[in-house]
């Protein structure tokens, strides 16, 4: 198994003569990661946040036209894998639009060209696989809902549901002082 290294050695080894892939050199090195994160099962959250916050940056997802397509392939498929580590929320939800928008960038220029059909065969399946978290997604948001309001209407059926927000709260009365109803500080 590879865990990515040897390509990026071999990066490092020929970049010297060339500037081309540059560009997408961190996108593919943080891909790298996280894919060897997935594959040991073992997630290093600090790392992932920085990853997350670095491709939400929209000046690390704009690549030269030699390898745009490929930049925005990659940098799509690391907001998909992030996007299924969370739980359904604003972070995912941001994660799913931005690699949806990254694909839909891949998938915009379709050609016939067949050194390109594995790229845009692997984009079309991840945006799909998008598609549907999305909606499950919002099946789950409609689910929690439902089950939220069941729960307040049990509490309301059996007498103990929440007080009325609108309702004023009643004012106690004053006790009376000690030793009868007038008060001493009223005798003049």
């Amino acid at each position: 198994k590879n865990d990515g290294a040897e390509v990026i050695e071999k990066f490092h080894l020929y970049s010297i003569k060339t500037s081309f892939w540059l560009p997408v050199y961190n996108p593919i090195a943080y891909l790298f990661e996280i894919a060897k994160m997935d594959e040991k099962r073992e997630w290093d959250n600090e790392i992932l946040a920085d990853i997350e916050n670095w491709v939400m940056q929209d000046a690390n997802n704009r690549f030269p036209d030699g390898v745009k397509r490929q930049g925005y392939l990659v940098n799509a498929e690391i907001c998909w894998r992030l996007s299924r580590r969370k739980m359904m929320g604003t972070a995912r939800d941001r994660l799913i639009a931005k690699s949806k928008s990254l694909f839909e960038l891949v998938l915009q220029h379709v050609d016939k060209n067949l050194s390109q059909a594995y790229m845009i065969g692997n984009a079309q399946r991840m945006m799909q696989s998008l598609e549907k978290m999305e909606v499950d997604s919002v099946r789950a948001r409609q689910e929690m809902e439902r089950r939220k309001a069941e729960k307040l209407k049990q509490k309301k059926e059996a007498g103990g549901g929440p007080k009325n927000p609108n309702k004023q709260p009643k004012k106690k009365k004053p006790k009376p002082p000690p030793g009868g109803g007038s008060c001493s500080c009223l005798i003049v």
